[in-house]
């Protein structure tokens, strides 16, 4: 049997190239098209650089050496570029002459790495002359050895600098000094990674104005991480074979988790790790399970902040609804300017992101990285925000089961909910609006008894009842009396998606994107239909009757005539 393949979650620089390769499962393909695009550099034109942005746990890592290997493996690149990987922070760059230093110290470690020691040992020498005396801020003779490096080797030094934020910050008195060796022809190739926005980029009168070719790293789709994770499982052999079990049976447990951890690739690895370990899990518990093993990383983001900084990050977070500064103002007591003061180191920082809302021209603000919310919530929130996440965890996994896996619980533990829903709408066509909320309180509180919400999946049946109540004008009663019977937690997604389908589509942005996106199909679901009443409308040239006829059976014929979701 083959070598059993290792997998990192947090330093990719741990694994051998080999392992590295296998377990580089997730942004193939802008792997491939970032490798075509360097491949368009010749040896004395001017260079095109490159900032990749994502939030921390996309990626941006993994990518750089994804890159630094695809060019060594590729004769045509190789013969061009001098792939130069570096520490993942450079704290210690101050100035060029530091810089170039390290620029130095990758070249070293890249000659070590090929075979070529005897190139290290001169490296480190060339190194330890020009740390000897005065230091030149600017660099200039450590720039002048990396060249000649360069020159010697016949190649472009490709920089592969990870938080590149971090040394543009380090080196803000000397940007235009940098910009200048990076538009030599034939000279460094640069492609930087950054987990926000950098704010050299963004001053129309600064060095670094529209200089880069920028990538913006999203989140995993659903399908995407599906597809990553069987990667894993084949990869793995027969240790993966559990896991793909797990994803040929019970695909709804890995959409629900993609919701609620935010498709990050490095919780990507985490999860297989937890399903190889526990096949046999629910929605829940591998949420519980996945959190523990962040704990230590997101505690110390959180102890990292300044002390007003946390309690904004507290109340933003706690609120996990998208909020205003206003808001957090309300919130925490303190001065909305401090507030907005605070919003904007966090968001410079990439804490937290700014978003729209339905009800204010006013910015949103929710923390970027989604997982961290959940493992806030959870560590920190009150007794109610932890049971809307078991109730949401609950959901999502009936919502993106399997139908037959659903009907299947339905007809063990309820076997009347479809006859019952039925009976509501029934009651709805003939203006009986509290024969219909009585149905559905019973039909709700039998759903409430089962663990992870089997019925679910059938209790959204309700669309065809919600569309029948927004046409005869029960659509915000129906709202209402959901709210105060307390059933808007549990079934949160219906609650938005409803409340988007009366009032508009923007409602959905006023939702914390875990609850958005099982929201926003049960949207689509409701809008399609609107549409395709709509249409055929057009198309008759008749309005549609609300009733036919005098008879009950008139009243409610054709309520039913549509499959549901279709």
């Amino acid at each position: 049997m083959g070598k059993l393949l290792n997998l990192a979650v947090y330093n990719p620089a741990i694994l051998d190239d080999a392992d590295f390769r296998a377990s580089f499962v997730a942004r193939q393909d802008l792997a491939a098209s970032l490798l075509a695009r360097l491949s368009e550099i010749t040896p004395r034109g001017q260079a095109k650089h490159h900032l990749i942005l994502g939030q921390r746990g996309m990626g941006k890592t993994s990518l750089l050496r994804r890159l630094a290997l695809g060019v060594r493996e590729d004769a045509a690149l190789v013969a061009v570029l001098l792939p130069l990987t570096f520490r993942e922070e450079q704290y210690n760059v101050h100035n060029l002459h530091t810089f170039w230093l390290n620029c130095l110290d990758a070249l070293g470690d890249y000659f070590e790495k090929t075979g070529q020691a005897d190139k290290a040992d001169e490296i480190d020498r060339d190194t330890a002359t020009l740390m000897r005396g005065d230091i030149d801020v600017e660099g200039s003779a450590a720039l002048d050895v990396f060249k000649r490096w360069a020159k010697r080797e016949g190649r472009r030094p490709l920089l592969l600098l990870d938080n590149i934020d971090f040394i543009l910050d380090g080196l803000e008195a000397q940007h235009w000094s940098l910009r200048r060796v990076m538009q030599e022809a034939g000279g460094i190739v640069v492609v930087g990674t950054s987990a926000a926005y950098l704010e050299a980029t963004a001053d129309p009168k600064g060095a670094f104005y529209d200089f880069f070719q920028v990538t913006v790293l999203e989140k995993l789709g659903q399908d995407e991480l599906i597809a990553c994770l069987r990667r894993l499982a084949q990869a793995r052999g027969e240790e993966g074979r559990k896991v793909l079990n797990v994803l040929n049976s019970d695909p709804g447990r890995i959409r629900a988790l993609h919701d609620l951890t935010g498709g990050n690739p490095r919780t990507l690895v985490l999860l297989y790790l937890l399903l190889e370990l526990d096949a046999g899990g629910d929605v829940f518990s591998d949420l519980e399970r996945l959190l523990d093993q962040v704990t230590v990383l997101y505690k110390a983001r959180v102890e990292d902040l300044a002390p007003q900084a946390r309690v904004v990050l507290d109340a933003v977070a706690l609120a996990w609804n998208p909020v205003t500064a206003a808001e957090v103002a309300a919130a925490t007591a303190l001065d909305t300017s401090a507030v907005s003061t605070q919003l904007d180191r966090l968001q410079k920082n990439g804490v937290v992101e700014k978003v729209g809302l339905s009800s204010t021209a006013r910015a949103g603000f929710q923390l970027a990285e989604r997982f961290f919310n959940i493992w806030y919530l959870m560590r920190h929130g009150p007794r109610r925000q932890k049971t809307r996440l078991r109730w949401l965890a609950g959901f999502l996994r009936g919502f993106y089961s399997p139908a037959q896996l659903t009907e299947r619980a339905l007809e063990a533990r309820l076997p009347s909910a479809k006859a019952e829903l039925r009976r509501a709408s029934q009651a709805l066509a003939m203006d009986n609006f509290g024969e219909t909320k009585r149905i559905l309180e019973a039909l709700i509180g039998e759903d409430k008894e089962t663990e992870w919400n089997p019925a679910s999946r059938d209790l959204l049946r309700l669309p065809r009842l919600l569309r029948l109540a927004a046409a005869r004008g029960y659509g915000d009663k129906l709202l209402t009396w959901f709210d105060e019977q307390g059933h808007a937690d549990r079934y949160w997604p219906l609650r938005v998606a409803f409340d988007a389908y009366l009032h508009g589509a923007a409602k959905l942005m006023d939702v914390n994107p875990e609850v958005r996106g099982a929201a926003k199909r049960i949207y689509d679901w409701l809008a399609r239909a609107r549409r395709i009443q709509t249409a055929a409308t057009e198309e008759s040239g008749k309005p549609p009757p609300k009733h036919k006829g005098n008879t009950r059976a008139g009243r409610v014929k054709g309520v039913f005539a549509r499959p549901l979701f279709d």
